[in-house]
């Protein structure tokens, strides 16, 4: 499976997942994240982001599959597995394949689709209607990679309707953070309540925190989130949630400053 490396050449990285398999939104993130001297690999999965033949199936599972075999492959070191949208949906069954295995720092899901609601088309179309309006229209910068697999995306799709990541999260046993746009409609608030109340038998308590924007906060708030992924690395994020928020609050000015620069 190809990858995107940035950071320090080290086994201690943060793995990232995408959403829909596009790649390229993720790159503001891992520079943030670079940037705080932290090594991250951003996992081509299924394989939109090239030319060559997909690595798997366009499905919750076999994207699952790959990066858990991409895992166990890794040589010893800490690894912090982050899935957004969809990808969120893969690094949840990954991690809960190598779970027995693999000790994980921590999975963060960011946006993880799809709300039960949203498991039929018409109200999936009807919640990407507002899903991004808080969002850079920068972030159109996906349509390269969607144009690229675009035969199997709806696939992917239709597929990650069907999964249940409410019922999987109950295997869980791993730290875990939830975290979305305070506006993403895919990933609404009450969701991510939803999600980690079922993480009841997990010995670690699911931690749960809003960002700005919406639904690609990974790339229209690549800095933030970066902060709060260095504050689960750091170990921050277990002690004092309400410390973070704040950090975060803080880190959140500084970026509405910067945009309106």
């Amino acid at each position: 499976m190809r990858s995107l490396e940035t950071g320090p050449d080290q086994p201690d990285r943060v793995v990232v997942v995408p959403g829909l398999g596009l790649v390229g939104y993720l790159v503001p993130l891992a520079r943030d994240l670079a940037r705080r001297g932290l090594a991250c690999s951003i996992l081509d999965v299924p394989g939109f982001g090239s030319r060559l033949p997909l690595v798997c199936a366009p499905t919750i599972a076999g994207s699952a599959g790959v990066v858990s075999d991409w895992l166990r492959e890794q040589p010893p070191g800490r690894i912090l597995l982050v899935g957004h949208s969809t990808g969120a949906q893969n690094a949840l069954g990954a991690a809960l394949n190598v779970q027995d295995d693999r000790t994980l720092e921590a999975l963060v899901l960011a946006g993880p689709t799809f709300v039960p609601a949203q498991r039929r088309a018409l109200r999936l179309a009807a919640a990407a209607g507002t899903a991004y309006g808080h969002d850079s229209p920068g972030q159109l910068l996906v349509l390269r990679d969607l144009r690229r697999g675009h035969r199997h995306v709806a696939h992917l799709i239709r597929n990650g309707m069907q999964d249940a990541p409410e019922e999987a999260l109950r295997r869980l046993r791993a730290p875990l953070l939830l975290t979305a746009g305070r506006h993403d409609s895919f990933a609404p608030q009450r969701w991510l309540g939803v999600l980690a109340a079922q993480t009841v038998d997990n010995p670690w308590p699911a931690r749960v925190v809003s960002l700005p924007g919406s639904h690609n906060t990974p790339y229209t708030h690549a800095g933030v989130l970066a902060a709060l992924l260095s504050c689960v690395w750091e170990g921050r994020l277990r002690v004092s949630a309400g410390a973070v928020r704040d950090q975060l609050h803080d880190l959140a000015s500084l970026d509405r400053a910067q945009g309106a620069g």
